[in-house]
């Protein structure tokens, strides 16, 4: 852009500021092996229970994450995980932080992944304030994070297999703030994400779960086929129910179905459009989550929501951005629709720039 003035002027370049954001990844199954281990073992596909010492009434191993520290003073967390859990088996996910000068907060429980019963979660702490489901928004900045991740299992059964964490944290921006953006000019690049509709039932095949709304696991589920694996909504809404939630939605539950499948999978925040056309530019999708009201977008003027996924398969020369949307039950609605990237903009990065990554 020439002339910055100018253009700052107009509102259309305008687009809130999701954030400063920082990804750190630990890759048990590409050799990471920091932290301390009980009853488990390192190897070349991740970390697993050392079979031979193991007392049925208690975990049947624990990892313990290093503490990390921070690169800047953060007060968002998303935590999502990939392994490889088998039927009646599952993971008890924890987390903390702590503040410069304080004490740790509570321990924090994401949830028992393979288990489907409905279980008490800790998900406050009087400091640093609540976990929302699957995003935690402290009352006050954290520069240190630890994890904790107990596995269970049976000889008969098996037993999990933890392949890596991600750690997302994040500084939020001043409310109101905006940033001047560019747009993700380029040459056009359109991945052939097959289309589906969470509004369809030979797409769900189930009524109840259309009604609860499964936009959630009908943007994985696209992303999946277009990634090989046949699989069907669902089967991935199944899989990634929160039982205590109540949601089919719950990110954690929905990265980590998707690597149970054999894929990577993990949540990223993003500052630009020019970030989430690298991804697509590399044939892999982006899953984002969004928000808007009536009057948003020049081509659906009646939509709005408070909370909705899609997937952004491709960008326009001008730097537009093609969706492949569940939202609806009509082809032409959905299937490569094309969004202005200034409308897209203010529903995404003012909604936090929240993405699902999934990639072989």
């Amino acid at each position: 852009m020439n002339n910055l003035s100018a253009q700052a002027e107009d509102k259309q370049f305008l687009i809130p500021d999701s954030g400063k954001h920082a990804l750190i990844r630990h890759e048990f199954d590409l050799a990471y092996s920091g932290g301390t281990v009980s009853n488990l073992v390192f190897s070349n596909k991740g970390i697993s229970v050392d079979r031979a010492d193991i007392d049925m009434n208690l975990p049947s191993g624990e990892y313990l994450s290093e503490e990390v520290t921070t690169t800047f003073d953060a007060k968002e967390l998303v935590l999502t995980w990939n392994a490889s859990v088998p039927q009646d088996t599952w993971l008890e996910i924890t987390f903390r932080v702590k503040g410069e000068g304080e004490g740790w907060s509570e321990w924090y429980d994401m949830g028992l992944w393979g288990n489907k019963t409905p279980q008490l979660r800790v998900t406050e702490d009087m400091v640093y304030g609540p976990l929302k489901v699957d995003i935690f928004k402290a009352g006050r900045d954290f520069r240190l994070i630890q994890y904790r991740i107990r596995f269970y299992g049976s000889e008969v059964k098996g037993f999990p297999l933890l392949k890596s964490v991600t750690l997302c944290y994040t500084k939020p921006a001043e409310d109101a703030l905006l940033r001047l953006m560019e747009p993700p000019r380029g040459q056009t690049v359109s991945l052939p994400v097959p289309w589906l509709s969470q509004f369809r039932y030979e797409d769900v095949e189930d009524m109840d779960m259309m009604i609860a709304g499964v936009c959630a696991p009908t943007s994985v589920t696209m992303v999946m086929k277009f990634l090989g694996k046949p699989v069907r909504v669902r089967e991935i809404a199944q899989s990634a129910f929160d039982p205590v939630a109540q949601i089919h939605g719950n990110w954690a539950f929905l990265t980590a179905t998707a690597a149970n499948h054999g894929l990577r999978a993990w949540v990223q925040r993003f500052h630009t459009w020019h970030q989430v056309r690298r991804f697509v530019e590399k044939a892999t999708p982006v899953i984002i989550s969004v928000a808007y009201s009536k009057g948003s977008f020049s081509n659906e003027p009646e939509a709005a929501s408070e909370g909705h996924l899609m997937v952004v398969r491709g960008f326009t020369r001008s730097g537009d951005v093609i969706v492949n949307n569940p939202g609806t039950a009509f082809r032409e609605k959905g299937d490569g629709v094309v969004y202005k990237w200034q409308e897209l903009g203010m529903a995404f990065f003012g909604h936090g720039g929240v993405g699902i990554i999934i990639t072989k």
